[in-house]
């Protein structure tokens, strides 16, 4: 941060202010509600003397700054706080492989992609409409103890257990969370935060090696008139989202997955110009495949891994269709702090042929591609607070030739009860 940022200072903190009462106010409103909720909960059944359910709370803060390029210079506080309720229902109620859970979201809906930066990927994972939401709310049971096969239903995040890995979710930028050939689909995204669908999952443990995913969603997550509600709005006209999911691990590869993921509602064409009603296709799917590496043998006082994800959608419907992204994360590297780690990752969505040439078509000009380079540093500072200093540099933001290359500075502070 340059000396010229300093006299800015006081507009940030008063940012932050202005967050961290929503924040509170948020939290005091449910906590009758949740009160009543534990009260409920009583430890029985064949569970001995062990709580039948688990009630956790997670505050995450963000203060951005970009510092030059983007849309303009400027501050950002973004927040999010999480409510999360898991009942076991073998504990309570005897019944075995039963699982109960509930997850409540709060964000203040400053945004700072949309304001200062002018990325389509997203800088910061938590960056959403204001609004607070049921995020997930299903119910699950599991065949036998181990869950060998699991049956899953009700409000459903897919990127829970699909497209992820421990290395990814060191990073803040959105992409390492979901590729973005896969974010940026459908009608009000796919169902992931921070709006989520009805769905049903299956999940099977193939063997000591193997799990396979699949999973049926309500096509169009949330309130598609209100991003800050949740919502189940089932129809054919919507359709469903269909993804498919197959993960492998052995020795040092921590992680192997492929995936496909297919619409059954029709979208509009982009090259379809000058028809009226536009032409629909029914062909928005796409494929993914991820990697991570341990790169060095376990039982050393550090470890580091690296990461490789590549994914492709459909480029006559989606504006980007092809996404990659790469990491390194390395863990206990800094002396006396075994459990700090530091990443650095990049991120690439290229431009479909079809948007661009759509663009052309209009009179406007489009860059090929939109990447960012992120640099991090997770540092747990007890065992409810942690902060992560972070910094983005981000070209051709928006694939948009009018926006200079933006440099951001971020400090994200988590905290846990």
């Amino acid at each position: 941060m340059s000396s010229s940022d300093l006299p800015r200072l006081p507009v940030a903190f008063a940012t932050l202010r202005r967050g961290v009462p929503a924040f509170v106010a948020c939290l005091l409103s449910y906590a009758p509600a949740l009160s009543s909720a534990a009260d409920a909960l009583k430890t029985g059944g064949k569970g001995g003397t062990e709580s039948a359910y688990s009630l956790e709370a997670a505050y995450t803060a963000d203060l951005w700054r970009n510092t030059r390029g983007g849309l303009r210079k400027g501050y950002a506080y973004l927040d999010n706080l999480d409510i999360v309720l898991d009942v076991d229902g073998f504990r309570l109620w005897d019944v075995g492989g039963l699982q109960v859970y509930a997850h409540l979201l709060y964000n203040n809906g400053a945004t700072f992609s949309d304001r200062y930066v002018g990325d389509a990927m997203g800088v910061s994972n938590i960056d959403a409409p204001s609004g607070t939401r049921v995020h997930e709310a299903w119910v699950e049971w599991g065949s036998d103890v181990e869950k060998s096969l699991a049956f899953r239903f009700g409000l459903y995040d897919l990127n829970s257990e699909f497209d992820t890995s421990d290395g990814r979710s060191l990073f803040i930028h959105s992409t390492h969370g979901v590729g973005h050939e896969l974010a940026q689909t459908g009608t009000n995204g796919p169902s992931i935060f921070p709006n989520t669908s009805l769905g049903l999952r299956v999940a099977w443990n193939a063997g000591p090696n193997w799990r396979v995913l699949a999973a049926v969603l309500d096509g169009v997550p949330g309130d598609r008139d209100d991003p800050g509600r949740s919502g189940v709005h089932l129809s054919s006209e919507e359709g469903a989202l269909g993804i498919a999911e197959a993960q492998w691990s052995r020795g040092r590869i921590e992680k192997a997955s492929v995936g496909h993921w297919r619409y059954t509602a029709g979208f509009a064409d982009l090259l379809a110009t000058g028809a009226s009603p536009l032409p629909e296709r029914r062909d928005n799917k796409g494929t993914y495949g991820a990697i991570e590496i341990g790169l060095n043998d376990p039982g050393t006082e550090w470890s580091s891994s690296a990461f490789v994800r590549y994914g492709a959608a459909e480029g006559r419907i989606n504006e980007f269709d092809r996404f990659l992204g790469i990491g390194l994360r390395f863990a206990g590297i800094i002396p006396g702090r075994p459990r700090d780690q530091v990443g650095l990752a990049f991120s690439r969505a290229d431009v479909s042929p079809a948007a661009q040439h759509a663009a052309t078509a209009a009179g406007l000009l489009r860059d090929h591609f939109e990447a960012a380079v992120e640099l991090t540093w997770r540092a747990e500072i007890n065992e409810w607070i942690t902060l992560q200093p972070d910094i983005q540099y981000v070209t051709d933001p928006g694939a948009d030739p009018a926006l200079a290359n933006a440099l951001a500075f971020g400090l994200r502070v988590e905290i846990s009860m």
